[in-house]
């Protein structure tokens, strides 16, 4: 006996067949169901195919089904939400603690947009990743700044508690394009790959100085000074076939990865505690994306992601923490347990998930996407941050109040190492850069230096950077960091 196709539980006295994409498919419906449908004005066949769409194992698009998804973590492609309906809907759900969007809406694809060519895409990259040459600038000296009295945490304000421990804030957009499957899905070399650049590209005019690179036109040194700023990530640097890059060539602080996880990952980093000042600038960008690429959207879930911990807004909102006083006091994995659960954070190492925290930085960032609308994902992780600078104050001043002269030894040492050491591997210097800006913090060394020039030097003595910048001179590498950070330390001496 044949079940109706509506209801699930009457016999389907009522057959009916259509061909679609040259496949042969049969109906059946019980009397009750079709006249009920019928006199709706609903189509029996566009309801049994909705039906069957919603409870659907198997994507019919890209062949992604319930096994592969569990066996991954990802969907295949953005119509895996609507193929797979039911089961999307409750990994979401699941996942994420919400079932229903709230945050931004998509603004509709405007194909007349579309009038530009890629061959004005391809420039070169900023000097950071090409050339070395803004090393001359460190070498000539324009490092300076003040020193401030140190304060116990009852007496900073937020700005005093939160100003020498944030290093960067980024907001993070994850988009996805209508009708293609998922990176991880494509074929080598997919033809479809130039138009994704392109729309990026041309969302980009007007709102910063975009540099298009494939990756596979990037060198190894390039690749890894951009992974070190988190201008792209391991993923995408080995995504040789159809990964591609958009780095600011100016100062903003925009970056937009083309082809990692998802289709288009669009970010902006600024210095600081500062994550309002960010969202402001991509969302300008996030709008010219939607106006030049058909971005995958559902009035339910959201913006479509290939990892359900991502729909939704699709926003990762993260600030750099250092914390070198609660790591010490050997409180650190206890506290960020406390914040993780108390806020639903998601707490990683510098270069995101997987990493281990480096220098005592880490990177504190919101774990929902869905049923909460960006503002308010904001204003949880500033909390947050705020809350955990508090703590981590707290612990310096213990800190010097039980190590005392032995713990200002240890910090005064540090400095006069950096300061004349004639050779600086980067493990040398990676250990005695966190006393330097502890020693910052707590105003006991000889330097009018900032925490916020100290974070740019750790940057350029990074590997990488180095790399980039030895090209065009004859020094060791060692040699050459420690010239750079001599330069730094004489400039800001007092």
């Amino acid at each position: 006996m044949r079940i109706c196709d509506i209801c699930g539980k009457r016999e389907g006295t009522l057959v009916d067949h259509a061909v679609k994409n040259n496949v042969k498919v049969e109906y059946a419906y019980c009397e009750a169901c079709y006249r009920s449908l019928l006199k709706n004005g609903v189509n029996p066949q566009i309801e049994v195919d909705r039906i069957r769409k919603f409870n659907s194992k198997e994507c019919v698009f890209c062949g992604t089904d319930v096994q592969e998804f569990e066996n991954s973590f990802l969907f295949g492609c953005p119509s895996c939400y609507a193929n797979m309906r039911a089961y999307a809907l409750d990994v979401s759900s699941e996942v994420q603690g919400a079932t229903r969007h709230i945050g931004k809406r998509c603004i509709p694809f405007d194909l007349n947009r579309r009038g530009a060519t890629s061959k004005t895409l391809y420039r070169d990259l900023p000097s950071f990743a090409t050339d070395g040459n803004y090393i001359d600038r460190i070498l000539g000296g324009d490092f300076y700044g003040g020193k401030k009295r140190f304060k116990t945490a009852d007496e900073c304000s937020a700005k005093e508690l939160t100003e020498p421990l944030v290093i960067s804030s980024r907001i993070r957009l994850a988009r996805n394009v209508k009708g293609l499957v998922f990176p991880r899905k494509m074929q080598p070399y997919c033809h479809n790959v130039e138009d994704e650049i392109l729309g990026a590209y041309l969302a980009s005019l007007g709102v910063f100085d975009a540099r298009v690179r494939r990756i596979c036109d990037l060198d190894k040194s390039q690749k890894k000074v951009l992974i070190e700023r988190h201008v792209i990530s391991l993923n995408l640097a080995n995504n040789e076939e159809n990964g591609a890059v958009i780095v600011d060539g100016g100062d903003t602080g925009f970056s937009v990865m083309i082809n990692e996880e998802d289709h288009v990952r669009e970010q902006c980093v600024v210095d600081g505690f500062n994550l309002k000042t960010a969202y402001k600038r991509l969302n300008v960008y996030d709008d010219n994306l939607m106006r030049n690429l058909p971005i995958a959207y559902d009035d339910e879930l959201g913006f479509l992601t290939a990892c359900p911990t991502n729909v939704g807004t699709g926003m990762r909102a993260s600030v750099m923490v250092f914390l070198p006083a609660l790591r010490r006091a050997g409180a650190i994995d206890d506290a960020l347990d406390k914040f993780k659960k108390a806020y639903g954070l998601t707490i990683r190492g510098i270069f995101g998930e997987g990493s281990e925290a480096q220098n005592d930085v880490y990177q504190i960032s919101n774990s929902r996407t869905l049923g909460v609308d960006e503002r308010t994902t904001i204003a949880q992780v500033e909390e947050a941050v705020e809350n955990m600078c508090y703590f981590e104050r707290v612990a310096l001043e213990k800190l010097v109040s039980d190590e005392g002269e032995s713990f200002l030894d240890e910090i005064t040492r540090s400095y006069n190492f950096l300061f004349n050491a004639g050779r600086l591997e980067f493990d040398e210097f990676a250990s005695a850069v966190s006393n330097l800006k502890l020693g910052v913090i707590l105003g006991v060394l000889p330097t009018k230096l900032k925490i916020s020039q100290i974070d740019k030097l750790e940057l350029l003595c990074s590997p990488a950077s180095i790399e980039i910048a030895i090209k065009n001179r004859r020094e060791h590498p060692s040699d050459l960091r420690a010239e750079i950070v001599r330069a730094v330390l004489t400039e800001g001496r007092c």
